[in-house]
């Protein structure tokens, strides 16, 4: 049997679902941060919510680069207009 904790990741998976589409379940989701959470415990020879507090800073990083890039346009065409486009 495993020594890993029962799974209990609410903000991580809080997280993911607010930053998920509409139209991916929110189960899906919950599983998939905790399969993400295992996978990283598991490589590195760490517990889960030891893992699960370190990630967290660099997913909420993730978010707000994703939510400057989709509401602020003009910082991802700011390169191609230095580099002459027009359109």
């Amino acid at each position: 049997m495993s020594d890993q904790p029962t799974p209990t990741t609410p903000d991580l998976s809080a997280l993911l679902t607010a930053a998920t589409l509409p139209a991916v379940p929110e189960g899906v989701a919950k599983w998939l941060s905790e399969q993400l959470t295992y996978f990283a415990a598991k490589n590195t020879n760490r517990r889960t919510l030891v893992m699960t507090a370190e990630l967290a800073p660099f997913i909420l990083a993730l978010v707000a680069v994703l939510f400057l890039i989709t509401f602020v346009p003009t910082l991802v065409l700011a390169l191609p207009r230095l580099a002459g486009y027009l359109g």
